[in-house]
C-alpha cells in the first residue's frame, strides 16, 4: 500500500513554505467545500487545523518570529496530499486570524486557525456598490475622474482619482442655489448624476487636474443629460496667460435653439485674445431631449507640430480636424452654462467627467459598452471581465463565448454579479483547490460531447 502524506504550506514572502511539522495530529485537518444539499450556489471552502506555536512562530505581532511582518490577515494557506509521486491539492484559501491559545500549565501553546476560500472574502466585502461604468473607468486607468454620483447629501463633487474637488460658481439668478445631486437618473444599472442648479441663469462648474495627471495627448469624456441652454464643456490647457505663453481653451459647445454642437479654440495673452470656431452647426438633435443622456468625448492629440482633434457622441465620431497650435496638457475642465428664460431651455445634468491619457485610453465604443452595462455579452466573458476589474484570478473551463447572453450588469457586489452570470448560464462557479483563484465551469462543458470516431489508414 502506498503511504499517503499530508503537506501543509503557507505563502510567506511570495513563496510557499512547508509547515507540516508544526501541524498537530491530535486534531483532524477538516476541509469542507462544494455545494450544500439543495443549495443553489457553491459555498466558500473552509479548512481548520491546529498549529504548534510554542516558539511563537505563528504570532504575527511577535518580533522574534521569523514570520514577523510576513503573515497576518488573509495569508494564503494550501493543503495537499502526497500519494506516491503525485501531489494532489485538497484546499487553498486564506487565514483570517491567528488566535493564540494555551493550556493551564502554559506549556502547550497552540494556534487554531480557520482558513476560508476566496469566496469568503468576496462575501464579506464592504466596498460600496458601483455601476459597471464606474468599475470599468477605474479599472482602465484614467488620468482623473469625477463621477459626480456622490449622493443626495453631499456638499462637494469629490474625484476618485487625479483631481481636486470640483466647485460651483453661480453668476446670475439665485446664486446661492446648490447643485442638485442625484438629480438625473441615467438608467437602473447606473448611479444618478448631478443636475445644475435651478433658478440660476449663468454659472460655471469646474475641476482642477493635479500635476502628474496631465497627459499631452488627452481625451475628456463626460455624460450630459437634458436640454441645457447655451452650454459648453471646456478644457483649459497649461499656460501662463502671457503673449509668449497664452491661456488656451478647447470648447465643445451646445446650442439648444438650433439643436447643434460646435467646436472652438480660444487663446488669450497680455494684449490679445481670439476665438477660432473650428466646426459649427454640427447637427445632433438627439442630445437635446428632456429625459435622455449621452456620452461625449473631446480628444486632442499631437500631430506634426499641431493638434489633431475629434468629437465623439455615444461612441461614434461626429467631427474631427486639425489645428495649427501646439498640443498642450490640460489644466482643468470647465462647464459653462447660460439658461435663457424661454420655453425650451432647462439646466443640464452632468456626470462621469473623465480625463484619459490618449495613448492608453479605452476606445469610445468600449466606454459605451460599460455605459450600457455590458448588456449582450456572454456569461463567460462577464465572469472574466469582472474578475479582471476586481483583481481576481479566474480559470474558465469551456468556451466563454459559448455561454448564455446576459443583460445589463446591475449595481451589486462583484460576487453577486459573478453568481448571476453563472446562474444565467447554468454553470458552476467554485474555488480552485491548488491556487487562490476562482474556477468557472460553463454549462456546456459539464456534459458529454459525444463519441468522436477516427479512421486509421
Amino acid at each position: 500500500m502506498v503511504a499517503v502524506r499530508v503537506l501543509v504550506e503557507l505563502m510567506v514572502g511570495g513563496q510557499w513554505v512547508d509547515i507540516t511539522r508544526d501541524v498537530y495530529v491530535r486534531e483532524d485537518i477538516s476541509i469542507s467545500r462544494g455545494r450544500a444539499d439543495e443549495g443553489a450556489e457553491v459555498d466558500p471552502g473552509t479548512c481548520s487545523l491546529v498549529l504548534n506555536n510554542r516558539s511563537g512562530r505563528y504570532s504575527p505581532r511577535n518580533p522574534r518570529s521569523p514570520y514577523h511582518g510576513r503573515i497576518g490577515r488573509n495569508t494564503p494557506i494550501r493543503v495537499s496530499v502526497r500519494h506516491g509521486d503525485r501531489l494532489i491539492p485538497r484546499f487553498v484559501g486564506e487565514v483570517a486570524a491567528w488566535p493564540p491559545r494555551w493550556d493551564l500549565s502554559g506549556n502547550d501553546v497552540y494556534t487554531p486557525i480557520e482558513a476560508a476560500g476566496i469566496l469568503r472574502r468576496l462575501n464579506a466585502s464592504s466596498s460600496p456598490l458601483q455601476s459597471s461604468l464606474v468599475r470599468f473607468v477605474l479599472a482602465s486607468g484614467p488620468a482623473a475622474y469625477w463621477p459626480l454620483t456622490d449622493g443626495a447629501d453631499t456638499q462637494n463633487a469629490a474625484p476618485l482619482l487625479g483631481g481636486n474637488i470640483a466647485y460651483l460658481n453661480n453668476r446670475e439668478g439665485e446664486i446661492t442655489m446648490p447643485m442638485r445631486w442625484t438629480g438625473f437618473d441615467l438608467a437602473p444599472h447606473l448611479e444618478p448624476v448631478a443636475t445644475l442648479p435651478d433658478k440660476v441663469l449663468r454659472g460655471v462648474f469646474r475641476g482642477y487636474i493635479l500635476p502628474g495627471h496631465r497627459p499631452q495627448w488627452w481625451a475628456a469624456e463626460f455624460v450630459r443629460g437634458g436640454v441645457g441652454g447655451f452650454d459648453s464643456f471646456g478644457m483649459q490647457l497649461v499656460g501662463a496667460g502671457t503673449d509668449a505663453d497664452p491661456t488656451r481653451m478647447w470648447y465643445l459647445g451646445f446650442e439648444h435653439p438650433t439643436r447643434t454642437l460646435f467646436v472652438s479654440y480660444f487663446r488669450a495673452g497680455d494684449s490679445d485674445a481670439r476665438t477660432t470656431v473650428l466646426r459649427q452647426d454640427i447637427a445632433a438633435p438627439q442630445v437635446f431631449e428632456d429625459d435622455t443622456a449621452h456620452v461625449f468625448r473631446l480628444e486632442c492629440a499631437p500631430h506634426q507640430g499641431g493638434t489633431s482633434w475629434r468629437v465623439c457622441v455615444d461612441g461614434a465620431q461626429i467631427a474631427n480636424g486639425q489645428l495649427n497650435e501646439p498640443a498642450r496638457p490640460p489644466l482643468r475642465w470647465v462647464y459653462d452654462w447660460f439658461v435663457p428664460d424661454d420655453d425650451r431651455a432647462a439646466p443640464a445634468s452632468l456626470g462621469h467627467v473623465t480625463i484619459w491619457d490618449g495613448t492608453v485610453s479605452p476606445g469610445p465604443e468600449q466606454i459605451m459598452l460599460a455605459y450600457h452595462g455590458h448588456a449582450g455579452e456572454t456569461a463567460g466573458q462577464r465572469i472574466i471581465r469582472v474578475c479582471e476589474e476586481t483583481g481576481l484570478p479566474v480559470t474558465v473551463l469551456g468556451d466563454p463565448d459559448d455561454t448564455q447572453l446576459v443583460g445589463a450588469q446591475q449595481m451589486t457586489s462583484p460576487l453577486d454579479v459573478l453568481s448571476a452570470a453563472a446562474a444565467a448560464d447554468g454553470g458552476i462557479l467554485h474555488e480552485d483547490r491548488a491556487e487562490p483563484r476562482l474556477v468557472y465551469r460553463t454549462n456546456r462543458s459539464r456534459y458529454n460531447h459525444g463519441l468522436q470516431l477516427s479512421q486509421e489508414e
